[in-house]
């Protein structure tokens, strides 16, 4: 039986991570958006 990566429980804990930056990132400083945050977040982009 073939499964989905969607059930996959990593998956799933990947994507919990990717929401976390996110959300920690978009209160960041405006002129700092595009250095690390941005680098963050390719960084856990599933």
């Amino acid at each position: 039986m073939r499964r989905a990566h969607h059930d996959l429980e990593a998956w799933r804990e990947a994507l919990g991570l990717v929401k976390a930056v996110y959300s920690a990132t978009s209160v960041f400083p405006r002129n700092e958006q595009f250095c690390p945050t941005g680098q963050m977040r390719r960084a856990v982009a599933p």
